[in-house]
């Protein structure tokens, strides 16, 4: 196809960019493989050679994986109203894929997964309030890195909202990296839950927006896969 110019970088920037606030080692191990596929991807949009998708497939099916966290960190500086909200406290939640995703990165040692319609997403109940993909509006991926010296495994939720009287909230993020390699043997979208054993730094954050910003930093310490893996009929 032609390449359309600024939509298309936009995403592949978005795909492989990081927040303001992260700082820690996890996103140093990340930062140059994600520049690497930036460059790669946005050579072959502009010569026309990479579609983005237009639904993550044409046959949904879904996997749905049940989280248990922990909380870390709170950090809200500006008071924005989060609850009781405290480290220590634990957050449910589930994310649903779809394992057939196409993967829309050039690169075999990292693949990336964009979906952009129901029922995909993830969801977390943050004590008296809940945070979710925008059904109406689906930007959730999952990208995977297997690489010789390095593998990763995050999901983001790009566009999000909150029960009322909940707040604001921008990225909801997991990131699971394993600085040694050996977690994954290749970059492919598994129908499985990821074994928390088999990764040193595992990290998942909730942001609030920038004209109302907060983070609620948190580790995984269950994922299961839930009992089913396809669309039910309405």
């Amino acid at each position: 196809m032609a390449a359309s110019g600024g939509h298309e970088v936009a995403v592949w920037a978005r795909l492989l960019g990081t927040t303001p606030y992260r700082r820690d080692l996890g996103e140093c191990l990340m930062r140059k493989s994600r520049l690497a596929v930036l460059a790669v991807g946005l050579s072959l949009l502009a010569a026309g050679l990479l579609a983005l998708p237009s639904s993550a497939a044409t046959s949904p099916t879904r996997v749905t994986i049940n989280l248990t966290t922990v909380v870390d960190l709170v950090d809200n500086p500006n008071g924005v109203p989060v609850g009781n909200i405290a480290p220590g406290d634990v957050i449910a939640g589930s994310y649903t894929y779809n394992p057939k995703a196409k993967d829309i990165s050039p690169l075999v040692e990292f693949c990336a997964y964009p979906h952009n319609q129901q029922p995909y997403g993830i969801q977390l109940n943050i004590g008296s309030f809940s945070v979710e993909t925008d059904p109406t509006n689906v930007d959730f991926q999952i990208a995977i890195g297997n690489y010789s010296n390095s593998d990763s495994y995050r999901v983001t939720s790009f566009n999000n909202v909150s029960t009322e009287p909940g707040p604001g909230v921008q990225i909801i993020s997991w990131d699971l990296i394993d600085p040694m390699g050996i977690a994954l043997s290749n970059a492919a979208l598994k129908k499985t839950a990821p074994v928390l054993s088999s990764w040193q730094f595992n990290q998942l954050d909730v942001e609030g927006r920038e004209d109302a910003w907060y983070l609620i930093r948190a580790h995984v310490t269950q994922a299961v896969k839930a009992a089913y893996d396809s669309v039910p009929a309405r």
